[in-house]
């Protein structure tokens, strides 16, 4: 990665070093304490660019930071490797009896080689964590005790993530709710509804949630964040239509600074557009549901979370919810196909991150 082309970099790195640090802040300082964090990058690349350089190989980052970096992110990846191995050697021996279990954690593992989670798993700020602990999210959550303990966790980490995370188990658990007392046809249309109040409502919709127990208080700041003070200039950064495009842009690969790879983002919108319609085919045709409402849900609920926040349009909040669309393409393609695209797009960017520093 182009050295400090990460969110809010110099925010973050700076709440990591700093005196006053919180126990997961303290957890990475143990790693980032020391080192002259100030980048030297220079880009050459805009929003709207297609090419672009990265000038300076190194960035102003150090060997041993790159290292250490790497080694911290390498390190979280380990306990998913470890789990997926374990399974599959159970379920050789005939022990492994829970096959939705083993499905989940493969959609995950499958996820670990997709460009954006591999970037954001990279980051040097407390999100890191925060995305690991979502991650297992997806795995757990016909848990409830386990989905609380994790979101606990990510509360006790740091709380802007952990009300994104909040927002959309409520929504799952809504929606599969829903599923059990009326059709896909009434979802579909309740979706529709939801996307078009967020769209005529946008912010006056977080009054609603100052009432709300643990993340009302947050809200409230938020919203007068975007209200009353500099951080205003924030809603009129993008137009609200072009909120989702910037969602799926970063989802796919972009940095702050505009490094991005055109080429993945169509081959990107068409897999997700080929994976919806037969999603939605198996639903009405094998009544193979439950997929298919969770896309539903998941493309729902970012669509309506960037509408009403428009601070939160970087996909960095919703990376965690990869595992759960790659859950249904597991599904209906296989495996192999998914992890193998996944891969390819991973590839993609490395030489696009190559060239451009050459």
């Amino acid at each position: 990665m182009p050295f400090g082309s990460e969110p809010d970099f110099l925010h973050r790195i700076n709440k990591i070093v700093s005196g006053e640090r919180s126990l997961s802040a303290e957890f990475l300082f143990y790693f980032y304490g020391g080192f002259d964090w100030n980048p030297t990058c220079a880009y050459t690349y805009s929003m709207s660019s297609i090419t672009g350089n990265v000038d300076g190989f190194m960035c102003g980052e150090t060997l041993e930071q790159k290292f250490i970096r790497w080694l911290l992110q390498v390190s979280y990846f380990i306990p998913f490797f470890i789990i997926v191995f374990k399974m599959y050697l159970l379920k050789n021996l005939g022990i492994l009896k829970n096959n939705e279990l083993e499905f989940r954690f493969v959609a995950l593992f499958s996820s670990l080689t997709f460009p954006s989670l591999i970037y954001f798993t990279g980051v040097a700020a407390e999100e890191q964590i925060t995305l690991f602990l979502s991650l297992f999210i997806s795995v757990f959550i016909r848990n409830l005790f386990v989905t609380l303990l994790l979101l606990f966790l990510i509360f006790f980490v740091e709380i802007g993530t952990a009300m994104v995370v909040s927002l959309f188990l409520l929504n799952y658990f809504f929606y599969h709710f829903i599923l059990k007392k009326a059709s896909i046809k009434f979802i579909e249309i309740l979706s529709l509804f939801l996307i078009v109040i967020c769209f005529i409502f946008k912010m006056q919709l977080l009054t609603i949630l100052f009432y709300l127990p643990i993340i009302g208080n947050k809200v409230m700041v938020i919203y007068n964040a975007y209200t009353l003070t500099s951080y205003a200039d924030v809603v009129d950064k993008y137009p609200l239509l072009f909120r989702p495009l910037m969602t799926f842009i970063s989802g796919v690969f972009m940095t702050p600074h505009g490094i991005k790879v055109i080429l993945l983002y169509p081959i990107v919108f068409y897999f997700l557009i080929r994976l919806y319609l037969k999603s939605r085919r198996y639903a009405y045709d094998y009544n193979a549901k439950s997929g298919y409402v969770t896309l539903l849900l998941i493309f729902t609920f970012i669509t309506c979370t960037v509408f009403v926040l428009p601070g939160y349009s970087n996909a960095k909040y919703y990376i965690f919810v990869l595992p759960f669309i790659l859950q249904n393409a597991i599904a209906i393609y296989g495996f192999k196909p998914v992890v193998h695209f996944s891969i390819f797009c991973s590839i993609v960017v490395c030489i696009q991150l190559v060239l451009a520093r050459m």
